[in-house]
């Protein structure tokens, strides 16, 4: 099973969701860095139907999740990560 990124725009301060608008959401599987690229002020969440917990980067360039990555529990979602424009996402399996 793949993990999930979706690409959002943030909602004016106050609102319940925060997320205005979802602009891309695409599908990674472990081991995969995303050719999509974060846009100027947006923020990613990241959701993980792995049947075990996996670790998620971002960075421009080549981010490298079993270095620095986030760790997002098996059917868990990240908490909103904002990134620099031009930023991608890779993903690999916690071991």
């Amino acid at each position: 099973m793949p993990a999930y990124v979706s690409f959002c725009t943030p909602k004016a301060a106050g609102s319940a969701s925060g997320i205005h608008q979802v602009r891309k959401t695409v599908s990674l599987a472990v081991g995969a860095t995303s050719t999509e690229q974060v846009a100027d002020n947006e923020f990613i969440v990241i959701g993980n139907t792995e049947a075990g917990m996996i670790l998620a980067a971002v960075d421009i360039g080549t981010p490298d999740a079993a270095l620095n990555g986030i760790p997002i529990p098996s059917g868990g979602v990240s908490y909103p990560i904002f990134a620099r424009r031009g930023s991608v996402i890779n993903i690999k399996a916690a071991s």
